[in-house]
């Protein structure tokens, strides 16, 4: 199979593990404050198989790529003034009634009328039938008798009925997940599987002061001079301060022995050539050999938080101008996760995993940025109507998201070239 292809379907794969992973947080807080749901779909929206349990219908759709959750409450024009006129009418009326009879009823045109429906049957407040092209009310005539009180009823388990915190935890928890699953697969994987470090296994260069030392690659260097040494930083740090022509005695155990071994280590004596990127530095001539190491649950929990500090370090980059160039080449857009993704199955379980949790984590703390639509702008824009006391206009809020949408799309749009540059040159 072509790599270009590989890419493709491993791009698929890995952004929609992550997407659906995002939106089970929506939909289990969701779910959690007693709302009702549509549908938690592994897809985009369109032609499904599916099945439905309760007021849910679960299954996977025909673009298999993402997810989405569709909660009661929040699409539509839910904050239109006729939503109460247009349900009394219906309860009242206590049977089926169509958009024109509704239009004329409540002195609106029918274009209205129709959003209207629609927006309470997402409510689950009526019921629609596709053939008739007919809505009827799930609520007892006599309820229409209270306006008030019925419409308060048909809100009761939707997304508007929720008090602003509620609704900030919906709008987060996506995000949450995200970042704890991140989290988990980082500790585990550090725990059980372990990380490539550098620490004191060396490969002598050839023809380097190391080798004429007679150390060879394997050997472990556990002392330099009376400074211990335990990671290739240590033996660094050791002869940083040295130049070209000093001795030090170097003490190694041979390739081999094991690192718990308590005997004497071997010594030799070593003459510092001259570095060959600066002539006035001491050369050793080793190159590290990396090796696997475990850590304790606890360490590797603390090494997954270190994580999420340099992600949000690289994401706070964008917005600062002198590390705004570093910041970019260090993302990476579909094109380049696509690429990255592919590499990584094809490295084998445990690194295709690492790389899951790591976009996780990144799309998890991009979403927390406070720009709609984005999670994080979400949550500003209820809180911006929360101190109001009162909803945004919807034209308010359609310019908000088109100005967040811009941007986003401006700067995926920069990483993307960026990325195919990077492949192409």
């Amino acid at each position: 199979m072509p790599f270009a292809l590989q890419a493709i379907i491993w791009g698929v794969i890995t952004l929609s593990i992550v997407v659906f992973l995002h939106e089970g947080g929506h939909f289990l807080a969701a779910r959690a404050f007693g709302l009702r749901v549509h549908e938690f779909m592994f897809g985009l929206p369109g032609p499904k198989l599916s099945f439905k349990r309760g007021d849910t219908r679960y299954g996977v759709t025909a673009i298999p790529f993402g997810g989405y959750t569709k909660i009661a409450g929040m699409d539509g024009d839910i904050h239109n003034k006729h939503l109460s006129a247009v349900l009394t009418l219906i309860t009242r009326a206590a049977q089926p009634l169509s958009a024109t009879q509704v239009a004329q009823s409540c002195d609106i045109d029918e274009d209205e009328a129709e959003i209207v429906l629609n927006t309470l049957v997402d409510w689950f407040a009526l019921d629609y039938d596709e053939q008739h092209k007919t809505w009827r009310s799930v609520f007892a005539p006599e309820l229409a008798d209270d306006p008030d009180a019925l419409f308060s009823k048909a809100q009761e388990h939707t997304y508007l009925a929720l008090p602003f915190w509620k609704r900030a935890v919906i709008l987060l928890a996506g995000i949450v997940v995200n970042i704890v699953f991140a989290l988990l697969v980082f500790t585990v994987v550090l725990s059980v599987w372990g990380q490539s470090v550098a620490l004191n296994k060396i490969d002598p260069v050839k023809g380097g002061p190391a080798i004429e030392a007679g150390l060879s690659s394997g050997d472990r260097i556990v002392r330099i001079d009376g400074k211990q040494i335990s990671t290739f930083d240590d033996i660094t740090a050791a002869v940083a301060h040295l130049h070209p022509g000093e001795t030090i005695k170097v003490y190694y155990f041979l390739n081999g022995t094991p690192l718990n071994n308590k005997s004497m280590p071997f010594s030799t004596t070593l003459t510092l050539g001259k570095n060959p990127s600066n002539a006035k530095l001491g050369y050793l001539g080793i190159e590290a050999i990396p090796e696997q190491q475990r850590l304790s649950v606890p360490r590797a929990a603390g090494q997954s938080f270190t994580y999420v500090k340099m992600t949000v370090q690289g994401i706070l980059g964008f917005f600062t101008p002198g590390k705004f160039s570093q910041s970019v080449n260090n993302a990476a857009s579909i094109v380049g996760i696509s690429v990255i993704a592919a590499d990584a199955a094809k490295a084998g379980g445990v690194d295709y995993t690492w790389l899951v949790a790591a976009i996780s984590l990144s799309l998890g703390l991009m979403n927390l940025l406070p720009i709609p639509p984005l999670d994080g702008g979400k949550v500003v824009v209820e809180a911006v109507e929360k101190i109001r006391r009162k909803p945004l206009s919807l034209k308010a809020n359609a310019a908000i998201s088109a100005a967040g949408l811009l941007l986003l799309m401006t700067f995926m749009v920069y990483v993307m070239g960026h990325d195919i540059f990077r492949l192409v040159k």
